[in-house]
């Protein structure tokens, strides 16, 4: 049966035929050995009995044999299994004797082919380090091209940053006049704030004692014994006699504004009054319990008191910190629309 088998033709050209059962065989060799006669015309192949088809001369012949060695051995081998033991005998006699004369050749053959080998692997070696110094300098090149880009960046904001340093000299300059005359500004604006704060220092003593007329701050003592009702002392606003009345009611604490009995004559009212109460805490003004009305409210015989049954509950009162030495404290403001 034919199988692959690699032939030269004119110019050198290789062309591979290729059969069933072989592979393509691709390498060759340019050297032919100086003992061997080198014969024009051409010649088969020994093993062309055994199903190859190579013709050619002997250069090429010879190459052929070192090539395809296993591909005729194959051939042998199935060549083989078809015959009977006697033509087996006689082609194991034939190749006995092509071996005895090959020998003498095959050792020519092989330093030919180790030195072939040697200088392919040679000249792969040069052209693999040619291609290692082809990329060390291509990546130079590029490494010098990136620094030559720095370098004309860098230059670029050299002359960005002294103009920005020119600028910055320019700017703090202004900056130096700018800030004297900030500083007689800043003068000019400490000596109006002086004489605004001796202005509202004044204005709110004057408001202080202002206020005074419509509020007035109460004192209670022992007030978490209060078991009933109890009426504080009059207290004056506006020019009127108030009173506060305090009672527990269930678990709170209601607290009135009232008018004393003495100023309680026939006929008597006091109208559009708006009040507020305020249960102080002393340690903490934010927590101070203040109520007021939403509304101008009128004193009369028949109304003599208002105020809220639920001011603050006694736990709050006496847990929150309102008593203190045994003292609480109202704020009642009064005002009369």
């Amino acid at each position: 049966m034919p199988y692959g088998l690699r032939t030269r033709k004119n110019n050198d050209k290789e062309t591979t035929q290729t059969s069933e059962g072989s592979s393509s065989l691709s390498s060759s060799s340019n050297c032919t050995s100086p003992v061997t006669a080198i014969s024009s015309a051409n010649l088969k192949c020994p093993w062309a009995s055994f199903g190859c088809v190579f013709v050619g001369k002997q250069i090429d012949l010879d190459s052929h044999l070192q090539e395809n060695v296993v591909a005729h051995f194959k051939a042998v081998k199935d060549k083989l299994s078809d015959l009977n033991p006697i033509e087996k005998e006689q082609i194991n006699l034939v190749e006995n004797e092509d071996k005895g004369k090959k020998r003498a050749s095959t050792a020519e053959e092989n330093s030919e082919t180790l030195l072939a080998i040697s200088l392919k692997r040679e000249s792969e070696k040069l052209s693999n380090a040619f291609q290692a110094l082809q990329s060390q300098l291509t990546n130079k090149r590029i490494k010098l091209e990136n620094l030559e880009t720095e370098n004309k960046k860098l230059k670029d904001q050299n002359v960005r940053t002294e103009l920005e340093s020119n600028n910055h000299r320019k700017r703090c300059t202004d900056l130096g006049i700018e800030n004297a005359t900030l500083k007689a500004n800043l003068e000019t604006v400490k000596l109006k704030n002086t004489v605004a704060e001796l202005e509202n220092t004044s204005l709110k003593s004057k408001v202080d004692r202002y206020e005074q007329r419509f509020k007035s701050r109460v004192v209670i003592d022992n007030l978490k014994y209060l078991s009933s009702r109890f009426e504080t002392p009059t207290f004056s606003i506006y020019g009127l006699d108030w009173k506060l009345v305090i009672q527990p009611v269930d678990n709170y604490l209601s607290v009135f504004l009232g008018v004393p009995q003495g100023c309680q004559h026939y006929g008597w009212e006091r109208k559009n009054v708006t009040f507020s109460i305020k249960l102080i805490n002393p340690n903490n003004d934010k927590v101070s319990v203040n109520c007021s009305s939403s509304n101008p409210c009128t004193f009369n015989s028949t109304t003599n008191s208002l105020g809220w049954n639920t001011f603050i509950s006694l736990s709050h009162l006496l847990e929150g910190g309102f008593i203190v030495n045994v003292k609480t404290t109202f704020e009642v403001g009064i005002n009369l629309l």
